[in-house]
């Protein structure tokens, strides 16, 4: 199989990858002890731009000349978080929220193109395991949100296709952030299984969050 071969069949078997549903149910329930308020879902929602600033990386597989504007779309992209009051970082930091903007493409004859975009967040979770007595620490990055399209079309416009495309993933983002917060907190004011004092309990450490000063 030739190169081109090779890279069609990448190619595909990256969009297929990416659009597996990957995105994480919340849901809220009392631990099973009954002495504490667990929370099922990821808090970092309330974290992101404030004490988990985000940090903008690219990934850049489209070739053949087909984006010449990879630090325009850079820069759009954070000009989007900066409107929504969304702190960024370009510090590489733990505890940032990775945004990272994946592009993968090439030409289809001379005067085409075709690519996949998205726009994938990710955050740092430290998970503990008990081997005996003792503890053993593990770090990742899981992704908890994603969005991405398919872009064709002429060569000359796909660079500013993919610019705008990754202004509407990252306005999709934003909407989610506020989405995620509100669809959470309804889940813990409505859950028969948390008392009122384990409500309020995680109702401040939400507001805390929110404040940028909880991990």
């Amino acid at each position: 199989m030739n190169g081109q071969g090779k890279m069609r069949l990448n190619f595909a078997a990256f969009v297929f990858f990416l659009t597996l549903p990957i995105m994480l149910n919340v849901s809220v329930a009392k631990a099973e002890d009954g002495n504490s308020a667990g929370i099922y879902g990821n808090l970092n929602w309330f974290r992101i731009g404030t004490s988990r600033p985000i940090r903008l990386e690219t990934n850049d597989q489209i070739s053949d000349g087909c984006w010449t504007s990879v630090v325009a779309t850079q820069n759009t992209v954070k000009l989007e978080l900066q409107r929504s009051n969304i702190e960024f970082t370009d510090a590489e930091e733990v505890s940032a929220t990775y945004l990272m903007l994946n592009a993968i493409g090439y030409e289809t004859n001379d005067y085409s193109c075709v690519a996949y975009i998205s726009l994938i967040a990710s955050s740092f979770l430290m998970e503990t395991t008990e081997v005996g007595n003792e503890k053993l620490l593990s770090g990742d990055f899981p992704v908890f949100w994603q969005s991405g399209a398919l872009l064709s079309g002429s060569k000359s416009g796909m660079a500013n296709r993919i610019k705008n495309k990754a202004v509407e993933l990252t306005q999709s983002f934003i909407l989610s952030i506020s989405a995620e917060r509100k669809r959470i907190r309804n889940e813990l004011e409505n859950d028969a299984n948390l008392t009122k004092a384990q409500k309020v309990l995680w109702d401040s450490y939400i507001t805390i969050a929110l404040e940028g000063k909880a991990n």
